[in-house]
């Protein structure tokens, strides 16, 4: 086996596996997780008086739209890849 072919091997076995795209969706899901303890931690942990309208207009604008990002990797994870069957 020459090392040409070992290198193509070791890329399917790559592409097989999907580490690329598996990596992907773990570091978003990841983020997704900590933004969402982080933000609700400091959000109850101001006073209320500066709770205003603007600051919960940005939590209730930033964290739907980190879900969303999520989704849509999640998404794309789903619908790339091999096709397994012809």
């Amino acid at each position: 086996m020459s090392n040409k072919e070992k290198w193509l091997n070791v890329a399917e076995l790559f592409d097989a596996f999907r580490l690329v795209p598996r990596l992907v969706l773990a570091a978003i899901l990841l983020f997704a997780g900590w933004y969402i303890f982080d933000i609700t931690q400091w959000y109850m942990n101001l006073p209320a008086e500066e709770r205003t309208g603007m600051v919960s207009g940005f939590v209730g604008i930033s964290v739907p739209a980190v879900f969303g990002l999520a989704g849509k990797v999640a998404d794309w994870y789903l619908k790339t890849g091999r096709k397994w069957t012809d």
